[in-house]
C-alpha cells in the first residue's frame, strides 16, 4: 500500500501524519535517548554489581539478574532501614523458615517445580532451614503437583483454613465456614449461573457440586483428585472453603451475588493461577481464616519458635501472610500491588524465585 501511494516504505507512510513526521526524526530521537540514558543505565548496573559483591562476594553477576535487578534496587532502602539481625552478621538458614505460595511462585507456568528450586530447597534444609508451603490448594491436590514431600515444617493449606503436616499426613488444625451463611449463596449462584463451577473443600477432599457434564474441563483438571456430588448430599458437612469459577462475561455478576450473601459468616478472596493459562476465581473462606493467621499460629510451634519467618507470594490471597511475616518477598511476576507491600522483589516464578531467595536474599538479611 505504501509503495502504491509513492512512499519509500511503510514507515514513511505511517509516520507522515504523526508528530515524528519521518523515520529520520525517530532515529534521531532514539539516539538522543541512548545518549542521555546510557550513563544512568551504567550507574544502575554498577550499583547492582556492587551490591552483589558486597552481599554475595560475587566479582561478576549473571546477566539474568539484570532483568530484575532494578526490583532489588527499589527494595534496598527498606532492607537497609531494617535493624540488622544476629548482631549484624549474615542470617543463617537455621535461623529461618520459608513459607512459599505454590501457583505463580514455587510453581512455574507449567505447574512444575524447577530442578533449580528443588536443589536449592534441599540445600537449605540440609543447612538447618525449615521449608513449608502456603497454598490455597487442598493437601492431596497440592501433592499431585509437588509429587514428593519437600517440606520439613507444618504447612498452610486451603488459604489458611487448615494447617497440615505433609510428613505425617495429618491436619494440625482447621477452621470451617458456618453452613447457615454459605448454603443460601451456593444455591443462588448455582440457580442463576449454571456455567459457574462450584467446589467445596471438606474433610473428605474437594467436592465438585457442579454437574460433571457442565464442569469446565481445564479448571477441573487443576483440582484433582476430587469427586462429584450434589448440594443436597453435602448439606451439614464441614466446609473449609468454597470456590467459584466462572467465564469472564459473568464473573462480576457472580461476585455481586457472593457479596449479597451473608458476609458475617465468610469473606470473599480473589484467586489466580497461571498453570492452565491465567484463570481467576473467587473463594469463600471463614472470616477468621487467612494465610496470615495460620502462619502467626505457627510461631508457637516448638520447631519454629524464634526463627525469622520469610513469606513469598504473588497475589492478594497472600497479602495477610506477607503482612504477618518478618520478611515479605514477591516474585517479579506478582501483582503490582503485592510487590509494593513486600520488602524484596526477586526473580519470577519461571526464573527460580525460591532459589534466589535462598541463595541471595537470606545471606543478605
Amino acid at each position: 500500500k505504501a509503495a502504491l501511494m509513492g512512499y519509500e516504505n511503510y514507515a514513511s507512510y505511517s509516520l507522515e501524519r504523526t508528530m515524528a513526521k519521518n523515520s529520520d526524526n525517530v532515529y534521531g530521537f532514539l539516539k538522543q535517548l541512548i545518549a542521555e540514558y546510557t550513563p544512568k543505565a551504567q550507574a544502575e548496573t554498577k550499583a547492582i554489581e556492587d551490591y552483589a559483591k558486597k552481599t554475595m562476594g560475587a566479582d561478576t553477576i549473571s546477566k539474568r539478574y539484570y532483568r530484575f535487578g532494578p526490583c532489588f534496587a527499589e527494595a534496598l532502602p527498606a532492607a537497609r532501614a531494617r535493624p540488622a539481625v544476629n548482631g549484624g552478621e549474615s542470617m543463617r538458614c537455621d535461623q529461618t523458615v520459608i513459607f512459599s505460595d505454590l501457583d505463580g511462585t514455587l510453581f512455574d507456568s507449567r505447574g512444575e517445580i524447577s530442578s533449580e528450586n528443588r536443589l536449592a530447597i534441599e540445600e537449605y534444609k540440609a543447612l538447618g532451614g525449615k521449608f513449608a508451603i502456603s497454598t490455597g490448594r487442598e493437601p492431596r491436590n497440592a501433592m499431585t503437583y509437588v509429587r514428593e514431600n519437600i517440606t520439613n515444617a507444618p504447612s498452610v493449606t486451603i488459604n489458611g483454613s487448615a494447617v497440615y503436616d505433609f510428613g505425617t499426613g495429618e491436619y494440625l488444625y482447621t477452621v470451617t465456614i458456618p453452613r447457615r451463611g454459605v448454603d443460601p449463596v451456593i444455591r443462588r449462584v448455582m440457580a442463576e449461573f449454571p456455567r459457574c463451577d462450584v467446589q467445596l473443600y471438606t474433610p473428605a477432599g474437594i467436592v465438585y457440586i457442579t454437574p460433571e457434564s457442565q464442569a469446565n474441563r481445564p479448571f477441573l483438571s487443576l483440582h484433582e483428585p476430587c469427586f462429584f456430588s450434589t448440594p443436597e448430599k453435602q448439606e451439614g458437612e464441614d466446609v473449609y472453603k468454597c470456590m467459584f469459577f466462572s467465564p469472564e462475561d459473568i464473573k462480576e455478576q457472580v461476585h455481586a451475588a457472593l457479596e449479597a450473601g451473608n458476609g458475617r459468616d465468610y469473606r470473599i478472596v480473589p484467586g489466580t493461577t497461571d498453570v492452565a493459562g491465567v484463570l481467576t476465581y473467587y473463594e469463600l473462606l471463614p472470616v477468621n481464616a487467612s494465610k496470615g493467621t495460620a502462619i502467626d499460629s505457627l510461631r508457637a510451634d516448638p520447631g519454629l519458635a524464634g526463627r525469622t519467618f520469610i513469606a513469598v507470594g504473588d497475589y492478594w490471597n497472600d497479602y495477610e501472610m506477607l503482612m504477618a511475616a518478618d520478611v515479605a518477598v514477591a516474585p517479579a511476576n506478582a501483582d503490582e500491588g503485592i510487590k509494593k507491600v513486600c520488602r524484596f522483589v526477586t526473580a519470577s516464578n519461571n526464573d527460580h524465585a525460591i532459589a534466589h531467595i535462598i541463595r541471595d536474599i537470606i545471606p543478605a538479611l
